[in-house]
This record gives C-alpha cells, sequence and structure tokens, in this order.
C-alpha cells in the first residue's frame, strides 16, 4: 500500500513539477515586457508577455485566439507597455497576414529559444498564432 501512494504521488508530482519548470522557463527565457489593457469600466489590467522586433515595429503574440488581454486590446486598442523600465503608450493592431505571423513566429524562436521551443511542445500553434503590432499613437 505504502508503494502506491508513493507511485501515485510521483505520477502526480512530476507533471505539475514539469509544468512549473517550463513556466519558469517561459518567464526567465528572455525579455519579457509589461502590457496594461483596460477593462471596460476603465481598470487597468497588466499581461507579461514575450515581445519581438520585426520591420522597425514591436511586435506581441499569443497562440491563444480567446486571451482576455487580447480580447481587451481588441475592444480598447490603446495600450501602455512597459520595455527595459520604459512605459509608452501604443496602438495594438492585430494582424491576421499569414507571412507576417510567420516572420513574428520565426523572430520569437530566434530570441527565445528552449523557452518558444518547450512552448510548442505543450501549448502552442504557431500556424494559429495571432501577431500584434504595436504603433505610436
Amino acid at each position: 500500500m505504502r508503494r502506491a501512494i508513493i507511485v501515485g504521488l510521483i505520477v502526480i508530482a512530476l507533471p505539475v513539477l514539469l509544468y512549473a519548470a517550463l513556466r519558469l522557463s517561459w518567464e526567465l527565457g528572455g525579455e519579457v515586457v509589461e502590457l496594461h489593457t483596460y477593462d471596460a469600466a476603465g481598470g487597468e489590467l497588466v499581461s507579461r508577455l514575450w515581445i519581438v522586433d520585426v520591420d522597425d515595429h514591436a511586435y506581441l503574440r499569443t497562440g491563444d485566439k480567446g486571451a482576455a488581454w487580447l480580447a481587451r486590446l481588441r475592444v480598447n486598442p490603446q495600450v501602455m507597455v512597459k520595455r527595459a523600465g520604459e512605459m509608452k503608450t501604443f496602438l495594438a493592431v492585430t494582424d491576421d497576414d499569414a507571412e507576417l505571423r510567420d516572420r513574428v513566429n520565426a523572430a520569437v524562436l530566434a530570441k527565445y529559444g528552449f523557452a518558444e521551443s518547450s512552448l510548442r511542445m505543450v501549448l502552442l500553434d504557431p500556424e494559429h498564432a495571432v501577431a500584434i503590432r504595436l504603433d505610436a499613437p
């Protein structure tokens, strides 16, 4: 009976530890910015995201089309981004162009390496990612 309990704990603990290690690699795997979006009542919400530069524009990206922060910026595209300690205002523009999405995905993979590769193995299908361009207002 004791052996079954130990095996059960290992079976439960291993996926939890693996997920925690992956989350840590995603957070520490490269540059992370703070995206400040606003809800319908004007309340500010902060999300921590990766960022890349492609063709003289900064891009955010998500593999979750239902992400709450994405829904908020689609309603109110004026956002604030804190990058390298500096807060700036942007107009967030989603872009459905497949070629651009592929270039943004490639830039993310080049910049974030193992962290991006592990994210693709577990959660993200790059073919369904959404690229968000940050334009000066």
